[in-house]
């Protein structure tokens, strides 16, 4: 099942936790965004300094000899960086549906400067630790919740405290902003006469909690990297044909009113773009064999 008792008890925890902060209306969630863009550094790094220290440094992964060579290592190069950017997809698509709410463009210039940075550092952090935990219990563990379990005493299990409350802020800021609001907005888009942000939320959340069994996806590292590469190429597409329809095509200008209205300027073929989806497939089917 990819799951124990325990583990999915707690997954029910965490569910009913984040239930109603997922309800709350988007232009409410600036500080609870704040507060994760504060907590989560501060975590990572201080999870880093304590595997470090007991480590006694950063451990030996980078003085491993490479197992393969020549174009089976350049595969395996890609495949671990489409993961990378697996990560980053969902925001690359959806982005709008939270710069809707910003007062001055400038804002997008600043993500598109630390975005990257965090990413790196965050990505830096999650090897070092790992390195470390070969040092100290034998076994390379990815996982800051299993690392974290492995800490014991009164300070041990205060830092385990931290690190669970830090990650689970993340997954909720995580779910917010990379499922529940953009695919909402989507169904709203879809069925508007059926389908409100409220009741958006609750079919998402429903459906990637439970119905999708995500445990699975986490199950391990190879699972984890598989599904989010796999994620980039569906997404990386997407995001290709909104900037290229945006920029080139329609030379940023939209008619907006148009876009509400049926049998207009944008319904094309009974609706169907068949030029973007004819991009679409073109642009996927390669990449899945």
């Amino acid at each position: 099942a990819g799951i124990t008792s325990n583990e999915l008890i707690a997954h029910f925890v965490v569910w009913c936790v984040q239930f109603p902060i997922l309800l709350t209306p988007p232009h409410k969630l600036k500080y609870f965004f704040a507060f994760k863009t504060l907590i989560v550094p501060v975590v990572s790094v201080a999870t880093v300094v304590v595997m470090v220290q007991k480590a006694g440094g950063v451990g030996d992964i980078w003085n491993q000899e490479y197992t393969t060579s020549g174009s089976a290592r350049s595969w395996i190069i890609l495949n671990n960086f489409s993961s990378q950017c697996g990560g980053w997809a969902t925001m690359a698509t959806n982005i709008p549906d939270f710069t809707r709410y910003m007062h001055s463009s400038r804002g997008l210039y600043w993500q598109a400067l630390f975005l990257p940075v965090i990413n790196l550092l965050m990505s830096m952090f999650g090897v070092i630790s790992t390195s470390c935990a070969k040092v100290v219990y034998g076994e390379y563990i990815w996982s800051p919740l299993e690392l974290a379990a492995q800490w014991d005493g009164p300070g041990g299990r205060c830092g385990a405290f931290f690190v669970g409350f830090c990650w689970v802020v993340a997954q909720i800021g995580t779910n917010l902003s990379a499922s529940v609001i953009s695919c909402s907005n989507d169904l709203i888009s879809l069925f508007p006469k059926y389908i409100n942000m409220r009741r958006g939320v609750i079919l998402t959340t429903f459906t990637s909690c439970w119905i999708m069994v995500p445990w699975k996806i986490v199950y391990s590292a190879s699972s984890l990297l598989n599904f989010m590469s796999g994620l980039a190429i569906f997404l990386a597409p997407i995001a290709a044909l909104l900037c290229t329809d945006y920029w080139i095509v329609k030379g940023r200008n939209f008619d907006v009113p148009a876009l509400y209205r049926r049998r207009d300027r944008y319904w094309y073929t009974s609706g169907v773009n068949w030029r973007a989806a004819a991009a679409f497939i073109i642009s996927v089917v390669p990449n899945t064999q």
